[in-house]
């Protein structure tokens, strides 16, 4: 009897764990027909970003270095002054706006990190001069399938 009480809960463990607990969670970018994957940060922020997820946005051009789009929720999280960016650096600006860099800089600026793009060669053909669509989708891991 306590080996079926002990296997009952175990599985009743399992299935409460929520995907969005699980680290190393990536999501998939397309843009115009090419696909990058993002590693997130299995933050707070991260748990709220993937609420969003799918989403396509018009991500309008800043600076020469940035695609940003804003949310229609606040991302939680603590902003810090990360002294520079780096390209493929998926972030939050102001708690509400996501910024995807396409290049790296310094900055003043105070950001709340999301995640990073794993391969980010041909990023900057990708997202070319002006808006930009951008398809945001939750992907799983072969090894969690």
């Amino acid at each position: 009897m306590k080996k079926y009480f002990l296997l009952l809960f175990a599985v009743l463990i399992c299935l409460s764990i929520s995907p969005l607990n699980a680290q190393n969670m990536k999501v998939k970018i397309t843009i115009n027909n090419k696909e990058f994957t993002a590693t997130l940060n299995d933050s707070e922020a991260d748990k709220e970003f993937i609420k969003l997820l799918p989403m396509e946005v018009n991500m309008g051009e800043h600076n020469g270095n940035e695609k940003y789009y804003n949310l229609p929720n606040k991302i939680p999280g603590r902003a810090i002054n990360p002294g520079s960016v780096k390209t493929g650096d998926l972030m939050i600006w102001s708690s509400s706006t996501l910024v995807l860099f396409y290049a790296g800089s310094r900055t003043s600026y105070s950001y709340i990190s999301v995640g990073k793009i794993d391969n980010t060669s041909g990023l900057r053909e990708a997202v070319g001069k002006g808006n930009v669509k951008v398809k945001f989708e939750l992907v799983k891991e072969e090894n969690n399938q």
